[in-house]
């Protein structure tokens, strides 16, 4: 999924996406379908770490985060 609009006040920004960057994968999933996407979403409930790999300028990079309470 190709995220389009990240603006600077946006979350994801603040974390280190821009516009452009392709997702790949969540957690190791990979992203084949929007139905994919949001079963991971409603997955992502519980854990405790997310990663997330994707690609900027033909270049795979990956975020990661700890879910703290």
């Amino acid at each position: 999924y190709r995220l389009v609009r990240v603006y600077p006040r946006n979350f994801l920004y603040a974390y280190g996406m821009r516009s452009g960057d392709i997702i790949k994968r969540v957690n190791g999933h990979a992203l084949t379908a929007t139905g994919k996407l949001y079963q991971l979403y409603q997955g992502l409930k519980s854990e405790k770490s997310i990663s997330i790999d994707y690609v900027r300028r033909g270049k795979l990079k990956r975020l990661e985060f700890k879910i703290t309470d």
